[in-house]
């Protein structure tokens, strides 16, 4: 016998896919990858490297080579000294996304969102607080 059509829409409707922790894990790596990128290109930044604010001839001195260095001149004339920070914010969401790898957390749109917000206002007050100094 053949189900109608009332019954097969009635089924209850399936919860959205779950990505593959192949993708998963290849997302954390790139992740992991721009977050040390961007740290060693902040951490080696040099005033004097060819970049958006700076025409300089000579090799780049960052660690990270010129696309390091117009990352760190470009995150540092935005941001300020603030802006080493964002290594250290993008590495905790990495870690967050690896603590919950298998399971995400409960209420997670509202998590983001809450952290959206604390990121916002940490630079922010930073970026006044560093103004000041």
């Amino acid at each position: 016998m053949a189900k109608s059509k009332k019954e097969t829409t009635s089924e209850t409707p399936s919860k959205r896919p779950k990505a593959h922790p192949l993708r998963k894990e290849l997302w954390m790596l790139v992740w992991t990858a721009l977050t040390l990128f961007l740290a060693i290109s902040l951490y080696s930044y040099h005033p004097t490297d060819p970049s958006w604010s700076v025409a300089s001839t000579g090799p780049a001195q960052n660690y990270a080579g010129k696309i390091g260095a117009f990352f760190a001149d470009l995150i540092l004339s935005i941001f300020g000294l603030i802006g080493f920070i964002w290594p250290v914010i993008l590495g905790y969401w990495v870690y967050e996304g690896i603590r919950h790898f298998r399971e995400p957390p409960k209420h997670l749109g509202f998590l983001i969102t809450l952290r959206a917000v604390g990121v916002l206002l940490v630079f922010s007050a930073g970026s006044g607080f560093f103004a000041a100094v």
